[in-house]
């Protein structure tokens, strides 16, 4: 057993101790020490030191992506020389972390919660957050370009320890750092001439041309995710159906539902989003909307006024009953670790619940605090 290179418990003797590591990067000892679990002896089980480099690896990206996208910038656009103190105590925080690991044996990793000091357990739980987002678009990309089931789940296990930790206790009981936002030292307008993200050209969906075309949904929901991050804004990501969709086909046919239904329906839904939100053509009866700068209970809402907005259209053929929407939708926060897939597979779980509670309903996805 090495050595343990910090013996403090307290928050002041941690910044005292690492507040010249956390300005640059970590000593050479600390360093030496954090490689260690190169070397490890071979009777450590596989699982434990995969384990080890995964929470490692994840402190350190988020160390990393603080200096990157919030030091590097400060310095250049602010010509800060002292940096503000709350981007100073989040990477001495991370820096303690990656010390406290980094004099472990992997086998000693459980239970994680008790092997760093108890006030930087939110910043422990934040890189596990972020970390499971990194890892989940990674496995996003992959499986975009597999289609056998059996490689398909074995990805799938990559977010098992994630998943595990999760469900843990002191997980659940912890409330997550706020990561330092550079929206809080530049303006919006410097910050948007910084950003990559950018809205797309518009573009409506090729058979109605009402609502914006369906491949623009992800590429609009990571802008909206990246802007309402910068103001630690809520995100509504909903999904649609219209009940019933085949009796209205049955009863009218389809080149009167495309002429005469669909038409007026999708210009009440532009109408309710319009200069507040996005609404997508996904297929003849399935529908998505983003609804930036909303939280549950404003998006259930909207979404209910939706439903009584299309319950008032008119249609230029008899029709039995008017068409109405099962809705499902996920409020998604600005430090969510899901992916832009993951979000829209809990809206449409969501409409599915809406769906089995009767139709014509507003449901919400919720899986518990995180």
């Amino acid at each position: 057993m090495a050595k343990k290179l910090f013996e403090s418990t307290t928050r002041e003797e941690a910044h005292k101790k690492l507040e010249e590591l956390s300005r640059t990067h970590l000593s050479a000892e600390c360093r030496e020490g954090a490689g260690r679990y190169m070397v490890w002896d071979r009777a450590v089980s596989e699982e434990d030191r995969a384990f080890f480099n995964l929470i490692f690896s994840d402190v350190n990206a988020l160390h990393n992506s603080i200096r990157s996208d919030v030091v590097a910038p400060l310095v250049r656009e602010a010509q800060v020389t002292v940096l503000p103190p709350e981007v100073q105590d989040s990477l001495t925080a991370l820096s303690t972390i990656m010390s406290e690991l980094s004099v472990l044996q992997p086998e000693e990793i459980y239970p994680l919660e008790s092997k760093v000091s108890a006030y930087l357990l939110p910043w422990l739980k934040c890189s596990i957050i972020q970390g499971r987002l990194r890892v989940a678009l990674a496995l996003d990309d992959v499986r975009r370009r597999v289609h056998n089931a059996q490689v398909l789940d074995q990805l799938d296990t990559r977010l098992a320890p994630y998943t595990e930790q999760m469900t843990r206790e002191w997980f659940k009981q912890t409330k997550s750092a706020n990561i330092p936002q550079l929206s809080n030292y530049l303006t919006i307008e410097r910050i948007e001439a910084l950003a990559p993200g950018r809205l797309l050209d518009r573009r409506y969906d090729e058979k109605f041309h009402i609502l914006q075309a369906p491949d623009l949904f992800f590429a609009d929901m990571d802008y909206y995710r990246g802007t309402c991050r910068w103001r630690g804004l809520p995100l509504i990501v909903a999904f649609l159906d219209i009940d019933d969709f085949k009796s209205f086909n049955t009863n009218l046919g389809e080149a009167d539902v495309d002429r005469r239904v669909l038409p007026r329906f999708m210009a009440a839904l532009e109408r309710h989003f319009f200069a507040r939100g996005s609404a997508y053509r996904f297929g003849g009866d399935e529908y998505a909307a983003l609804l930036p700068n909303a939280a549950t209970s404003a998006g259930t809402q909207f979404l209910r006024n939706l439903q009584e907005r299309i319950s008032q259209v008119d249609y230029p053929v008899a029709v039995q009953r008017k068409p109405t929407i099962s809705i499902g939708f996920v409020e998604i926060m600005p430090d969510s670790f899901l992916t832009n897939g993951e979000i829209l597979d809990r809206a449409v779980q969501a409409k599915n619940t809406a769906k089995r509670l009767g139709k014509n309903r507003v449901c919400a996805y919720d899986e518990g605090p995180v």
